[in-house]
């Protein structure tokens, strides 16, 4: 375990280490859409969101996103008096499995301590905005110091209304190609 860790929170929601090397950032719609591995995921998006409706499931194919599969995870939520009160694994993609395990079926509680906090974060900014969430991480988790990584968070709503899931892409380089613009094109 890295003894110069410290995921003590700065009031922006940004994480950083012993030496104050950001760690953990959220990442701006801008940034998110310079990101090129989510582009098939922000078309899909954007095609219900400008009739002002969340995408469904239904909305895309496991064909639409090809080339990410494997870094896309599905969550559902379990919502009680308009509050995510916990969010179960539907699906995770296979080159997911080797970083985080595997974790279909299981709730975000069961996700190693950092992770869980990083994944709880960003699902109820999901939910309290309606909109898709970025997430920068130089630091996976203390078992993963060596990766960098951009998350997408994406509502889900059966309805086209109300949010009970979230589509969950993931860009991922090693630490010697680490950094936000490493993701980007």
């Amino acid at each position: 375990m890295r003894s110069d860790l410290n995921f003590t929170s700065k009031e922006s929601g940004d994480f950083f280490d012993a030496q104050d090397t950001l760690t953990m950032r959220w990442i701006s719609e801008d940034e998110i859409r310079q990101v090129g591995d989510f582009r098939h995921l922000l078309r899909i998006w954007d095609s219900p969101s400008a009739s002002n409706k969340i995408m469904s499931r239904q909305d895309f194919t496991p064909h639409d996103l090809k080339g990410a599969l494997g870094f896309i995870a599905i969550l559902d939520l379990k919502v009680a008096n308009q509050k995510v009160i916990d969010a179960i694994v539907r699906l995770v993609g296979t080159q997911l499995t080797p970083v985080y395990g595997e974790l279909t079926g299981k709730s975000i509680n069961e996700m190693e301590a950092v992770v869980s906090k990083r994944v709880w974060d960003s699902v109820k900014k999901v939910f309290k905005t309606g909109k898709p969430v970025g997430r920068y991480s130089q630091v996976l988790s203390q078992k993963r110091p060596s990766l960098s990584m951009v998350s997408l968070f994406c509502p889900m709503a059966s309805d086209r209304v109300n949010i009970d899931g979230i589509l969950l892409q993931v860009s991922m380089r090693t630490a010697d190609n680490a950094g936000f613009a490493a993701h980007c094109d």
